[in-house]
């Protein structure tokens, strides 16, 4: 595991834009309409310390179809602002 990842794409606005073209053994069969997408990255990135992740799903490295399953992550013990003594 890594303690930490630096997101490949900076925090901004980014335009998506996909073309296709068909061909059937080198012939072409024509193009498919472009399409054009706009987003935008705002939301902060944060880190765990690779110590207090206990696991992840799915699992580093893993492939399959994951694509109708959530990703999580369970982590240690909490000690952070939200940590509660028992008397608390």
């Amino acid at each position: 595991m890594r303690s930490h990842a630096r997101p490949p794409l900076a925090p901004g606005g980014y335009e998506l834009r996909l073309d296709q073209q068909v061909a059937d053994g080198g012939q072409s069969l024509g193009a498919l309409q472009g399409v054009v997408r706009h987003i935008e990255l705002t939301a902060p990135r944060f880190n765990l310390p690779a110590s207090e992740v206990h696991s992840v799903f799915p699992p580093p490295n893993a492939t399959g179809a994951f694509d109708n399953r959530l990703a999580h992550c369970a982590v240690g013990r909490c000690r952070g602002s939200g940590a509660r003594t028992p008397e608390t």
